[in-house]
């Protein structure tokens, strides 16, 4: 049976009943994009995120860890976050990419830590698990990583290639009962705190299509650089107070500039779209 989405719960943050001026003025900027069940999910991803996670968001920074006070990945799984890509089955809500995207966008505002570890569970483990796991694969783990009871993590980083997935050098060879791993990782992320491991490696000597599709390298892009320079100048603005760990601005710039290195740096990416259009050419 299809789970329903959740929507917007009447707008009470930190007690306090927020305008509704203030997601009328959200809804109008968003409304040309997408319809009222889109809208609304957003509306109840922004203020999910606002009242779970974005209180800690400073602390997790400081500590450079989740709080120990409060389990967030169950948290999500509650709010059914971690699986809006993966089928009913497992516990999903199979909506697609979209959903995906707004409530990666509405949890990085919130913590833009948080918001990339969930894109490493909720995507780069879950996502994948969906996509070229085998039924007793997604039997195994996809239930528990949906629910924020385990938590997913990716090694896709080499000494030799880390921008650069394609020159990865570490193979999975075929054997009696599965595979054997030979290689070397360099970066494992959610691996501190991660139950289940997905790993991009080489199968038979071809290396393993990403899905990476020119025109989101190209959005990704803009919008990490544009949020470093926004976050650059909020510093320079607000003056030597934000640059100070006392203000979250130095944590809005280093949240920012992640996007500018991680998932392929802007080198990469430029160096994709310009090899989309020769090939256009």
């Amino acid at each position: 049976m299809q789970r329903s989405l959740r929507v917007l719960r009447p707008i009470v943050v930190h007690g306090t009943t927020v305008s509704r001026r203030k997601i009328a003025a959200a809804s109008f900027s968003t409304s040309l994009l997408f319809d009222e069940t889109q809208i609304r999910f957003k509306e109840g991803v922004q203020q999910f995120s606002q009242e779970k996670i974005a209180p800690h968001a400073d602390k997790i920074d400081k500590t450079d860890s989740f709080p120990e006070d409060v389990d967030l990945w169950k948290a999500m799984g509650d709010f059914d976050l971690h699986g809006l890509t993966a089928p009913a089955e497992y516990g999903g809500l199979d909506v697609g990419y979209l959903y995906h995207c707004l409530a990666t966008e509405e949890i990085s505002r919130a913590s833009a830590s948080v918001g990339f570890s969930y894109v490493c569970h909720s995507n780069v483990c879950i996502n994948q698990l969906v996509r070229h796991g085998n039924v007793a694969q997604k039997e195994r783990y996809l239930p528990k990583l949906i629910s924020g009871e385990h938590v997913g993590a990716l090694s896709m980083s080499e000494p030799n290639a880390g921008s650069d997935p394609v020159g990865m050098k570490c193979k999975a060879e075929r054997v009696d009962g599965g595979y054997v791993l030979n290689g070397n990782k360099m970066w494992c992320s959610n691996g501190g705190i991660a139950d289940t491991l997905c790993k991009d490696s080489s199968s038979s000597g071809s290396s393993v299509r990403l899905s990476w599709i020119e025109d989101c390298v190209g959005a990704i892009l803009v919008a990490a650089e544009r949020a470093t320079q926004v976050a650059l100048q909020a510093i320079q603005c607000l003056g030597g107070n934000r640059y100070m760990n006392e203000y979250p601005t130095g944590r809005f710039l280093r949240d920012a500039k992640l996007y500018e290195i991680a998932a392929g740096t802007s080198e990469i990416r430029r160096m994709l779209i310009g090899r989309q259009l020769f090939r256009e050419q």
